[in-house]
C-alpha cells in the first residue's frame, strides 16, 4: 500500500524474505542430506527403468515411507534440532542402500536378502535415534506423533526383514 507526503506518493515494498536460519551450517547440513535423499531416490528409478528382472516389493514399500518420511522432515516447523537431523541422516542412509541395491540388478531373492542383511543394523539405528519418539504417541504434540508414526512404518518394515534372521540366530 503506497504512503502519501505532502506531494508525492512513494510505494512501500514488501520484501518476502526467508528467516535467517539459526544456524547457518545446520541449514546447509540439512540441504546436503535433502539433496542426498533427493539424488538417490531419483538414480534408483532411473536403475528401475533398465531393470530387467522383477523386483522385491519390500524396498518399493521402504522407498515410499522415506520418501514420506523426508518430506514431514523438511516440512516441520524448528523442531528438537538432534532429533530432526539425526532422523533426516537416516533417511538419506536408507535412500542411498535403495539406490545401491536397485544398481546391482539383483533378483527379487537377492534383494530380499540384501534386505534381511541391513535390517538389523537399521532397526539398531532407528531405536538408538528414536528413544523420545516412543513415548511420543502418549505425547500431545502433533509433530511428535507424526514422527512416531511415520518413522515407526520404516521400522517396521525393517523389523519384518528381521523376523527371519532373529529365528535364525534363536
Amino acid at each position: 500500500m503506497p504512503t502519501t507526503t505532502s506531494s508525492h506518493v512513494v510505494p512501500t515494498t514488501h520484501s518476502q524474505v526467508a528467516p535467517l536460519a539459526d544456524d547457518p551450517m545446520r541449514a546447509l547440513q540439512r540441504e546436503r542430506l535433502d539433496a542426498a535423499i533427493l539424488r538417490s531416490l531419483g538414480l534408483r528409478r532411473a536403475y528401475r527403468l533398465s531393470r530387467t528382472s522383477p523386483p522385491c516389493e519390500a524396498w518399493d514399500d521402504l522407498e515410499q515411507e522415506v520418501a514420506r518420511a523426508a518430506t514431514l522432515l523438511w516440512e516441520l516447523p524448528a523442531g528438537p534440532s538432534t532429533l530432526c537431523d539425526d532422523l533426516l541422516a537416516f533417511c538419506a542412509f536408507v535412500a542411498r542402500e535403495l539406490e545401491v541395491t536397485e544398481g546391482m540388478a539383483l533378483t527379487a531373492d537377492e534383494e530380499w536378502t540384501r534386505l534381511e542383511r541391513l535390517a538389523p543394523r537399521a532397526v539398531a539405528a532407528l531405536d538408538a535415534i528414536c528413544g523420545e519418539l516412543v513415548q511420543a504417541r502418549v505425547q500431545s504434540s502433533p509433530v511428535m506423533r507424526a514422527l512416531a508414526s511415520t518413522f515407526g512404518a520404516i521400522r517396521a518394515h525393517f523389523a519384518v526383514a528381521c523376523v527371519v534372521p532373529w529365528r535364525r540366530a534363536a
